[in-house]
């Protein structure tokens, strides 16, 4: 399976990002699946695109996921078996290193290591061997540029690539290989000084700002609209011309869009230490001529592009209230009532500007629970819905009510701000399970407490007769059980098999929590259906079932 990395930026953007969604949409159905006859890997590629942010935009709650990288980081553990992760990153990028610490490493771009030196070599010949164009630069005075052009890739195989293009396209020279920085920034200078003389750079300037505000590719139109905004004399024939001499840095991406060639290079063009002054582009002014595009046809924007328009206008580093760019959106007609109907923006300050020009949540709609248990993750997010609207106590397709998921991922703020809402503490899921059983099932000993605070009762049994003691003394957790031990919780509940939580410690191996059932008066023989007894669990240890 691959898993490319150009989805990164869409998931950024996405809502559908947070853990809830990635437990639900990904992990669950995988784990679901009958393990293969052999193991498989899962591929991301390029994991590091993404994980630095602009300076203007806009950064997501803590704890939530706003990258593939941070997203994978936190659940990686939750994969089955024999699914193998496997990520390709920059060895130089230090965060990405920080969120897989516990990963084997294998370099790709070693030199001392012979394979590596082969792997480059024959990329090299590869290209000989399937290029013409290639081939008709190739004489004995140039065959030695090759040798130095292996080696001053230092195994970097987009170096080489856009080297060898180069080259393809008559517009480098072998034999100018010897002047080129060995370093893919050093590269990206040299191409630039190439590419643009005089003052070409300053001309084509502000499409690269745009497209590297962009939240999507954008076509030649969509770009040619935005840039317009700031030289309204500027005619497509013109701005065409700007798009060639920007054609050897731009790639075709789907739906006659044009992106930037690699994602590297979007970071260098932000990076003044490596592009200089001279080619340091500015995406927050990228993000004013897109939120001056999307206010020229603010009546005409579906629900996604109001959401994007909000995004731009927070990027824009404009020193403007956020109630006035309410007020902006507002005054141009855009319709933002219904922009949170298919999905909620991750960014914070997004969602309150979509709600200050109107965007509204129907608490009976099915798609607004969709929305809610999506902001799950945020404090902010659904205290500000909350505030407009939406229902307190509504359940999503398998009724599970937002306390309940909150109590089940163990997030305590967003639980806290439900209860003090008079969210119900009492009502259950499809499956009879209400906040309490499942935060007690998951070990969350600081939301446990919470509800137990807060008069949730702690006998109440699930459609299998789990009670929370039940479910905590099978899970392991310790801290739970004493908890509810100390709450008064009964000690012998037992469940549809008669199983008790004394029992369930017991064949699970949970030592320290026999003992403490023990102290509080559990029933060392009560036997299940099937007469098995603690004492059995003892015996025998932990089996395959419950």
């Amino acid at each position: 399976m691959l898993w490319n990395s150009a989805f990164a930026l869409h998931l950024s953007r996405s809502a559908d990002g947070c853990p809830l969604s990635t437990h639900r949409c990904v992990l669950h159905p995988l784990q679901g699946l009958s393990p293969p006859q052999q193991s498989l890997f899962l591929l991301v590629d390029s994991i590091d695109e993404g994980c630095q942010l602009g300076e203007a935009e806009p950064r997501g709650p803590p704890g939530s996921c706003r990258t593939i990288a941070e997203l994978l980081a936190g659940h990686h553990q939750h994969l089955p078996p024999w699914l193998l992760l496997i990520c390709s990153s920059r060895r130089q990028n230090k965060a990405v290193t920080k969120l897989f610490t516990g990963f084997r490493k294998i370099s790709l771009d070693d030199l001392r290591k012979a394979y590596i030196v082969k792997d480059v070599q024959q990329y090299i010949l590869h290209r000989l061997d399937q290029e013409e164009a290639l081939r008709q630069h190739l004489t004995k005075e140039t065959a030695e540029m090759l040798n130095q052009l292996h080696i001053k890739s230092s195994g970097c195989f987009l170096y080489l690539e856009r080297v060898l293009d180069g080259v393809v396209e008559s517009f480098i020279m072998l034999r100018e290989i010897r002047d080129i920085p060995g370093t893919l920034n050093g590269l990206y200078l040299w191409l630039c000084q190439r590419l643009f003389v005089r003052k070409q750079f300053v001309k084509v300037q502000p499409i690269l700002n745009v497209m590297l505000a962009a939240c999507r590719p954008l076509t030649v139109k969509e770009l040619y609209h935005a840039v317009w905004t700031k030289n309204m004399g500027l005619t497509m024939e013109e701005f065409q011309r700007k798009m060639d001499i920007l054609s050897k840095l731009l790639v075709k991406g789907l739906g006659s869009t044009r992106i930037l060639f690699h994602y590297s290079f979007a970071e260098w063009l932000l990076d003044v230490k490596h592009c200089t002054q001279k080619y340091l582009c500015n995406a927050a002014e990228g993000h004013r001529m897109l939120a001056m595009s999307y206010t020229c046809r603010a009546k005409e924007l579906k629900p996604q592009e109001v959401q994007e328009f909000a995004m731009h206008l927070i990027s824009s580093n404009l020193q403007i209230e956020p109630c006035n760019l309410a007020l902006w959106m507002v005054w141009n007609g855009t319709p933002a009532k219904d922009s949170l109907t298919t999905s909620i923006p991750k960014e914070q300050e997004v969602l309150q500007l979509l709600v200050k020009a109107g965007a509204h949540v129907n608490s009976e709609d099915d798609r607004a629970s969709c929305i809610m248990q999506q902001a799950l993750e945020r404090e902010d997010s659904i205290r500000t819905l909350l505030d407009n609207g939406a229902s307190v106590n509504q359940s999503d397709s398998g009724g599970r009510t937002l306390l309940a998921n909150a109590a089940y991922n163990g997030n305590l703020d967003v639980a806290n701000l439900l209860i003090s809402r008079s969210a119900d503490l009492e009502l259950a899921d499809g499956h009879g399970q209400t906040a309490l059983t499942l935060a007690a099932r998951q070990g969350h000993t600081k939301v446990v407490n919470c509800l137990i605070g807060r008069g949730a009762n702690i006998n109440h049994s699930d459609h299998d007769g789990w009670t929370a003691l039940r479910s905590a003394a099978w899970g392991g957790h310790s801290e739970v059980v004493s908890a509810l031990l100390y709450a008064g919780a009964r000690v012998d509940c037992a469940d549809a098999d008669s199983r008790t939580a004394l029992r369930a410690a017991a064949w699970g191996g949970h030592e320290d929590i026999v003992l403490n059932l023990l102290q509080h008066g559990a029933e060392v023989n009560k036997a299940d259906n099937e007469g098995r007894t603690a004492h059995c669990g003892r015996l025998h240890g932990p089996p395959g079932d419950r």
